[in-house]
Order: C-alpha cells, then structure tokens, then sequence
C-alpha cells in the first residue's frame, strides 16, 4: 500500500508519547481523526473539514483503574510463572516488530530522514513496524 501511495507515513521525532493522526479520504468524503497520550484517547474527529464535537460521536477515552504506585509496588509479589509469561510476551511482540522492520520496511526509508539512534526514537520504531506488522494482516511466522 506504501508503495502504490495508497498510506502514507511519517514520524515526528519531536513528539514523545503516543499521537496518531490519519486521515482518510475517497472520492465524495473525507476524515480526520487525531488520537494523542493513549491508544484509546481520541481527541479530534473531522468529517468533510467539519470538527465533530464529542456529543457528535467523539469518542472519550476511560480512565486508568490502576495508578503507576500499584504497579511499581505489585512489581515485588511478581511470580515467576507471571515473569515467564511477560518475557514470552515480549518475545512475540519482538518478533512481530523484526518481522515489520524487514519485510515491510525492509529499505527503513520511512524512518532514514529522522534516524537519531537514542532509545526512545528506537522504541517508537519498533513499535512502528509491529503495528504495520499486524495491520498488514500479512500471516508473519513467529
């Protein structure tokens, strides 16, 4: 879809967190949706260059049930079953981000003008292609 222009991709490197912005048009309509701080924390809608306001079909994001001191504080009664299962966690998701990396951004031209080498950026890219990885619907082998 890159390729034939169909998606188009770029990364802000000056931005930390999460923000997304997409836009979709066709030949009659067109929208615009921006999500930032949360994957669920949708906080623009733009249908045919018209803002939507929430009680427009905005959707509002739901709060945490847990603060950061829970999970810093569960972090000591942590198992080692439970240890298992985040490692074999991470493992997939590793493998569907290389997956991302080599097969669908193979030549890295989508990252090669914001390449910066720091921990973040390289994070933010991972995440990148595992997300294309799995949007892609590509039956990637882990």
């Amino acid at each position: 879809m890159i390729d034939e222009v169909w998606v188009c991709l770029t990364c802000n490197p000056d931005l930390n967190g999460i923000f997304i912005e997409a836009t979709v048009t066709d030949r009659d309509q067109s929208a615009r949706c921006s999500i930032s701080c949360s994957r669920t924390n949708v906080v623009f809608i733009e249908v045919d260059g018209e803002a939507l306001s929430s009680e427009e079909g905005g959707i509002t994001s739901t709060a945490l049930d847990f603060t950061p001191e829970e999970i810093f504080g569960s972090v000591a009664a942590i198992t080692e079953k439970e240890i298992e299962m985040l490692f074999k966690g991470i493992n997939v998701n590793l493998r569907i981000a290389e997956f991302g990396l080599n097969r669908i951004f193979p030549s890295k031209e989508v990252s090669s003008d914001f390449e910066s080498g720091s921990l973040g950026y390289r994070i933010r890219r991972y995440c990148l292609a595992a997300s294309a990885a799995i949007m892609s619907a590509h039956p990637c082998q882990l």
